[in-house]
């Protein structure tokens, strides 16, 4: 019994007795054992509770890791499509073949040196660019002679019918 840590305190006193140290009866002894077992598995599943515990946490901590640089993905790549229109960016598919990790945001969440870097892109890839100096379009205009207001109520059959056939091809 003296391997057992229960039985360091087996020794207790009566009140009947009056104070005289009395044993433990073969009942309190198992008492007591079973309380020190029950003690130890307690502890035990603290501890795996506590484990657990710190696996969910660093978990948690992971996923709103993940979570943020995902966002912060999403809105580098956002502010990236935006300025590329600005800068004349031929086409945003060519935004897909950029490294990201060298483009960072301040923190107003705008790109750091956007216009340094579409310079440096350009002066390497200028056939991703368009000329953003010329805003006409090559589309013939219409001759402003030729549109001349028709008033369908004055026109004759014959004429109504040559207009509608010229403007709808009817």
């Amino acid at each position: 019994m003296a391997d057992d840590p229960a039985a360091d305190d087996l020794t207790i006193t009566d009140p009947v007795s009056e104070g005289k140290p009395r044993a433990p009866t073969a009942y309190e002894i198992e008492l007591r054992k079973e309380a020190h077992k029950r003690r130890l598995e307690n502890q035990a599943i603290e501890a795996k509770f506590a484990d657990e515990r710190k696996a969910w946490e660093a978990e948690k901590a992971k996923i709103a890791t993940d979570a943020e640089a995902a966002a912060s993905e999403r809105v580098l790549r956002a502010e990236l499509k935006s300025e590329a229109l600005k800068n004349g960016l031929a086409d945003l598919e060519f935004l897909k073949l950029i490294d990201l990790k060298k483009i960072k945001l301040d923190e107003n969440g705008e790109i750091k040196d956007a216009d340094k870097f579409f310079e440096k892109l350009k002066s390497d890839k200028p056939a991703w660019f368009v000329d953003k100096s010329s805003t006409s379009s090559t589309a013939k205009k219409p001759d402003p002679d030729k549109d001349e207001k028709l008033d369908a109520m004055k026109l004759d059959e014959k004429a109504y019918a040559a207009e509608k056939a010229r403007l709808f091809g009817a």
